[in-house]
């Protein structure tokens, strides 16, 4: 059975690019502790809230949205 009409499946929320320096700032504000540290941190996305606060506290903008 074909899908209906031609919609498209589109990522939302954010994630953690390489230039991630693994200073934990991003998991200290994330409520839902949907933010894995390490060399890079990464966003468990089926935690996230999209909320945004990692990438508003993140020093290097290794965060960006999708």
């Amino acid at each position: 059975m074909p899908g209906l009409g031609n919609g498209k499946i589109v990522p939302k929320g954010y994630f953690i690019t390489d230039e991630c320096i693994s200073c934990g700032k991003c998991a200290q504000v994330c409520p839902q502790n949907a933010i894995a540290t390490g060399s890079p941190s990464i966003i468990r996305q089926e935690h996230c809230l999209h909320c945004g606060n990692c990438f508003e506290h993140c020093p290097v903008s290794a965060i960006r949205r999708n």
